[in-house]
């Protein structure tokens, strides 16, 4: 027999009405329209609508000349124990009223249109056609089809009851059953209504024979996680989804079971992803969800091996990968990753390149040993009192006293931070200071330039107007000044410039759209408020950028600042442990040419080790 599949929509259909046929409130109107019908009602009856009687102005008469007194503004009450009166239905359908029983002779007024009804029964309402001020004011005369109808010619023109009757049996029926969830916005998961894609297990069932017993290690996981169809990194959140722990190893059967659910119940890697770190608790990831998986890479890349030798450092590394992620990923600003965000990135594309690379600092976004070392270091020297916080006076030290005092408070306002800290206690963290060093050295970043963008709108109205360059750019001149440097251009030509650079939409206000649209964004933030960035542009030569991009083609502003920072760091690092250490002096010497090769191979360690006494971020 051959089977014909009825397609995902039509499904889908049958669904609602099923659940809406088996709410409560439409059994409840079903069964009273049956009960109408029943008693005789017709369904024209029982949709119609009356229509208003048309008022009558004071100066106004009738066609039978007599005047009429207007209509009055509130309808009149009609008590429900009166036998002509009416009772009022449920709020589905306001405009329709129907008559009740007569309490006398138990007759129903069923057929009688709610215009007649409005009168008490058929023989008050045909005295009442024969007056003339009815005749005059009725729209439909004694002769209108509405006014002369019986309840029997309508009752004929009505469906059979057994009809409904059926249909309510059958939806009584159904009432116990559970409809499926099928619609699940934004988590990537497969509608339940859909047919199951068939999943092949042999690959893993194979990999799970060749271990021995019946559980799985972590340190087992990496063949498994492949196996599977994951990268090797994921082996960390599968194992713990798995039900494994650090004392406890998982079943086999139980990554049997988690595999089918996650190819059966989510449509692609990111909500997979998500599902895993979060272990189905929200449908998005925070900070702490990340902590596990990055704390996995420094234990088992091969890249980060020297770091097991200084365990103190790996809450540094994990907290700057994390920071480093939010940062380029959650574009929203929320501390909320979601699985639209993603998407967009390019997270689980550098996650699965981990295991290519045996090198990690190859790797240079999110993960890159090298980007930590620049980062973790410019935040110790300018730290003081090294208690892992960086006050306004701190910032201030930042690359020479580069940045304005407005933009540093503004900064320290809350306008591009969730730390409350920052405001109250006027204190960065980490994980900030991590974003703003990212933010101020690659400015043609997106999250770059909303970052300053924020710190620039004084008033949140969405725009830099001019009173927010004025604002600015006037500390500029201040700084100019002091620094006793006679030619600079004044307010008015800067923000011409800065006008004709930008070309805003808006006339004389700068959206955050122009800037991103502008190929000079850098520039014109560094003009702003960071002095040395803004007279380096204005001594450049001309044909710097184009040998700048011809060198260092494909790297972003973030990468070539780091590479350089990096080798700066490490010659320090190595020239005072030379002055310190003969022995290791006399070690120098015969060490490659490559400083950075030699810091990954165990001497840059010696630098960081001066950091011990440090508390964990």
């Amino acid at each position: 027999m051959k089977t014909v599949s009825r397609p995902l929509l039509r499904v889908k259909i049958d669904e609602l009405f099923l659940r809406w046929f088996t709410e409560e409130a439409t059994m409840s109107v079903l069964r009273e329209n049956l009960q109408q019908l029943l008693e005789g009602e017709s369904l024209a009856a029982m949709l119609a609508v009356a229509e208003p009687t048309p008022t009558l102005g004071p100066h106004q008469h009738a066609a039978g000349g007599m005047l009429t007194s207007p209509r009055p503004q509130t309808p009149p009450h009609h008590h429900l124990n009166t036998p002509g009166g009416l009772r009022s239905y449920s709020p589905r359908s306001p405009r329709r009223q129907a008559p009740i029983k007569n309490g006398g002779n138990g007759s129903s007024s069923g057929g009688v249109s709610p215009r007649r009804a409005m009168s008490g029964d058929s023989t008050t309402t045909k005295e009442a056609s024969n007056s003339p001020q009815t005749s005059a004011t009725s729209p439909t005369g004694p002769s209108s089809p509405t006014a002369t109808a019986t309840p029997s010619e309508d009752a004929a023109s009505t469906p059979a009851g057994p009809v409904v009757t059926a249909l309510l049996k059958e939806a009584d029926s159904l009432r116990g059953q559970d409809i499926p969830r099928f619609y699940f916005p934004d988590t990537g998961r497969v509608s339940s209504a859909a047919p199951a894609a068939p999943v092949d297990d042999s690959r893993l069932v194979q990999a799970l024979d060749e271990i021995q017993g019946q559980t799985v290690t972590l340190a087992q996981m990496a063949d498994i996680a492949k196996a599977m169809g994951y990268p090797k990194f994921w082996k960390q959140p599968l194992f713990s989804a798995a039900g494994g722990t650090e004392q406890r190893p998982a079943a086999k059967d139980r990554l049997l079971t988690l595999r089918r659910e996650l190819t059966k119940n989510f449509r692609d890697d990111s909500s997979r992803f998500v599902h895993l770190l979060t272990r189905g608790a929200r449908q998005h990831l925070v900070s702490d969800d990340f902590l596990p998986l990055v704390q996995d890479i420094v234990d088992s890349h091969p890249g980060l091996s020297f770091l097991q030798e200084a365990p103190e450092f790996h809450g540094r590394y994990v907290n700057t990968v994390i920071a480093r992620i939010f940062y380029e990923v959650n574009a929203s600003w929320t501390g909320r990753i979601t699985c639209q965000e993603l998407r967009r990135s390019k997270l689980l594309a550098t996650i699965a390149s981990l295991e290519l690379k045996d090198d990690i600092n190859e790797v240079t976004d999110f993960f890159s040993y090298e980007h930590f070392y620049v980062i973790y270091c410019k935040f110790w020297d300018i730290d003081t009192d090294h208690d892992l916080f960086i006050s306004k006076e701190d910032l201030r030290r930042h690359n020479n006293y580069a940045l304005s005092d407005r933009i540093i408070d503004r900064i320290f306002s809350g306008a591009v931070s969730r730390n409350k800290s920052l405001l109250t206690e006027s204190r960065m963290s980490y994980p900030d200071f991590v974003w703003f060093l990212l933010a101020e050295e690659d400015k043609r970043h997106p999250r770059s330039i909303e970052y300053w963008f924020r710190c620039m709108d004084l008033d949140g109205d969405g725009v830099i107007s001019l009173y927010e360059m004025e604002y600015f750019y006037t500390e500029q001149m201040r700084r100019m000044e002091e620094a006793r440097i006679e030619e600079y251009q004044g307010l008015q030509d800067c923000v011409c410039t800065m006008l004709d650079m930008v070309k805003p939409a808006q006339p004389n206000r700068i959206a955050l759209g122009d800037l991103k649209r502008c190929k000079l964004a850098g520039v014109f933030f560094d003009t702003m408020f960071n002095l040395h960035k803004f007279l380096d542009y204005e001594q450049r030569d001309p044909f710097a950028n184009l040998r700048d991009i011809q060198e260092c083609a494909g790297m972003s502003d973030w990468e070539k600042y780091a590479a350089e920072m990096y080798e700066i760091l490490v010659a320090e690092e190595s020239n005072g442990a030379m002055h310190d250490d003969a022995a290791y002096a006399d070690d120098f010497e015969n060490m490659e040419e490559d400083p950075a090769e030699n810091f990954r191979s165990g001497e840059g360690l010696k630098f960081l080790e001066s950091f011990k006494g440090s508390k964990e971020i």
